[in-house]
């Protein structure tokens, strides 16, 4: 962890000068010495005469929930009283907002649904102290669905060997998101488990070509990889360090993900470049105000205030796919057709290395957040039917603080 965090530090320090680094804006003194107050006491230690009180410890907590609610939203600091449904974001991704690309393939589509909370922490094993972290919950559902080049396959014949095969992922799932009390580091983890090869995902695409599109209507489903539903379970983790540039009002995150499960498996490390800091956006992309007459203000100069931007880079190594090579623990994907079992094609030599690039833009009007990204991807494979580089789709999202 330390090793790569340095490598790519050094990576961006090479590249703009390392003069361009300064530290991030100090938090209040008042604010630091209540947190090491409160670290003393929870880790045994003696003050230079006597412990706290209860009393001493409730009004230190209540004092840094209060700094903290004025500087970020959702995240709580420990101990501090629980809110049962803190927010809700709804995203939805689609080659649909791709301009001048929307063509249904590679990763089409998907949809999740998310409900922001105090609870469902589940530590069942934790290696940090939680009184120096701030901290929040979510939990999620949703689909992915991804889809060859070409969509009327009426016939397992049809099917082309070296084009990708229909594929899709359904889950529910839960997220925890910490950030350190001085806001220079956050990690985020999630846990998704559902089904690959479910139903969701071609309903919801034969709904948006016969409703929304009126376009053809997409044959094939039968053929996709884990057809008929197949247990999946998927973990992600990532780490992210921040540093500000300069005096200038933007910021240089950077760090790592990896993920693990029946979905991918990954390791990426992670660039960015935005105007907003850890605290004043947080992983659900909703941005806090410190304005104080926020909500009462003309909608545009709310808007000017919480408008963020970020540029993104995030390439994965990537060691298996099973979108693109078939459930795990097969070597081969079949089907029955007319009482016959039939090899439906998988895509087995993938690409390891994928870049991936995205630019974002977004603001904040009084409750509610709204995020438009758009993606570039290198391709994941090679591509037989076309000269392509890029594979782009976009995200939109809505996030209500409650």
């Amino acid at each position: 962890m330390t090793f790569l965090r340095y490598l790519l530090l050094f990576f961006m320090w090479s590249l703009i000068g390392e003069n361009a680094f300064s530290q991030v804006d100090k938090i209040p003194d008042e604010v630091k010495n209540a947190h090491d107050k409160l670290q003393e006491y929870y880790e045994g230690k003696r003050l230079t005469s006597t412990s706290l009180t209860r009393n001493d410890v409730t009004k230190n907590t209540a004092f840094l929930q209060k700094y903290y609610d004025s500087v970020t939203e959702y995240y709580r600091y420990f101990k501090s009283d629980k809110k049962i449904i803190k927010g809700v974001r709804v995203y939805t991704d689609n080659d649909a907002f791709a301009v001048f690309d929307n063509r249904d393939h590679e990763y089409t589509g998907g949809v999740r649904i998310a409900f922001i909370t105090d609870y469902v922490g589940l530590k069942l094993i934790s290696f940090r102290r939680d009184h120096k972290y701030l901290s929040y919950q979510s939990v999620f559902f949703g689909f992915d669905l991804y889809t060859p080049n070409v969509l009327n396959v009426n016939d397992i014949g049809d099917l082309n060997p070296i084009d990708r095969p229909f594929a899709s992922f359904q889950y529910i799932g839960r997220t925890r998101n910490i950030i350190r009390y001085d806001g220079r580091y956050r990690s985020t983890a999630e846990i998704k488990i559902g089904i690959i090869g479910g139903e969701v995902s071609r309903n919801f695409q034969r709904v948006i070509h016969r409703d929304i599109t009126d376009s053809e209507n997409n044959n094939g489903w039968n053929y996709q990889i884990a057809n008929g539903g197949r247990f999946a379970l998927q973990y992600m983790n990532n780490h992210q360090w921040e540093n500000k540039l300069g005096k200038k009002e933007l910021y240089f995150h950077y760090g790592f993900q990896y993920g693990l499960g029946w979905e991918k498996n990954y390791v990426s490390p992670m660039l960015s470049l935005t105007n907003k800091c850890f605290f004043e956006r947080n992983p659900d992309s909703a941005i806090n105000s410190e304005n104080h007459f926020f909500g009462s203000q003309k909608w545009w100069d709310q808007i000017k205030q919480t408008a963020f931007f970020a540029v993104n880079v995030q390439p994965e190594i990537v060691f298996y796919n099973t979108m693109l090579q078939g459930y795990p623990t097969n070597n081969k994907e079949f089907v029955f057709d007319e009482g016959n079992k039939v090899e439906v094609p998988v895509i087995n030599p993938i690409n390891h290395v994928v870049g991936k690039f995205s630019f974002s833009f977004g603001f904040r009007n009084y409750n509610s957040n709204f995020l438009f990204e758009y993606f570039f991807q290198t391709p994941e494979y090679d591509y037989a039917w076309k000269k392509k580089f890029f594979h782009r789709y976009g995200r939109i999202s809505f996030t209500l603080n409650i």
